[in-house]
């Protein structure tokens, strides 16, 4: 759940966040599928993610996400 409010949070900042015209592009993660969430998880991105031009500050919240998730549960990954 933390995950989906960092994302929106970092597509809310982006600068380029904005269609042509001007109007904002609103993403918001609690609204995608499970096939999409897996999706994003498993390193695919989302049409609304690459229109907003935030994929690489998506791709570094799903990064550190697991990388936190990870280093709770060190015994499963040595």
């Amino acid at each position: 759940m933390k995950l989906w409010h960092s994302i929106n949070a970092a597509c809310s900042q982006s600068s380029h966040h904005t269609l042509r015209y001007g109007r904002p592009l609103i993403i918001d993660a609690f609204g995608w599928s499970e096939d999409e969430r897996i999706t994003l998880l498993m390193g695919g991105m989302l049409p609304c993610i690459v229109a907003a031009k935030v994929e690489r500050k998506v791709r570094v919240v799903v990064m550190a996400a697991l990388k936190m998730w990870m280093e709770k549960r060190p015994e499963q990954f040595q």
